[in-house]
């Protein structure tokens, strides 16, 4: 199995090994790229028997840098992101709001 950091490019010099973030770079136009991720979408959780599930997690576990991941789970984990930025979002709002109000700060 090759890995990235195992990789040429043939575009550039045959013979030059590159490393994962370089290889980020100038494979995909990714720039300041460290440790980079795999994620492999599949099927759903919930159709998964309890056997499989526990399968698939022993399975990332022994995974470097590389995650197989159902959809559904990933739609969970998108959502729980946009609620955090949401949030964040909202609570910059509300305190601008509280510095540009003269009841609040006195003036």
């Amino acid at each position: 199995m090759t890995t990235v950091s195992q990789m040429t490019l043939s575009d550039r010099s045959p013979r030059r090994t590159v490393g994962a973030a370089q290889a980020s770079e100038e494979l995909f136009g990714l720039q300041h790229v460290r440790d980079p991720r795999l994620i492999i979408v599949v099927g759903r959780a919930e159709a998964l028997p309890d056997h499989c599930a526990r399968v698939l997690r022993q399975f990332n576990k022994s995974l470097h840098r590389v995650e197989i991941v159902p959809f559904d789970v990933l739609a969970r984990r998108a959502n729980a992101i946009l609620d955090n930025v949401e949030r964040y979002l909202l609570a910059i709002e509300q305190s601008e709001d509280e510095e540009d109000d003269p009841a609040v700060n006195g003036t």
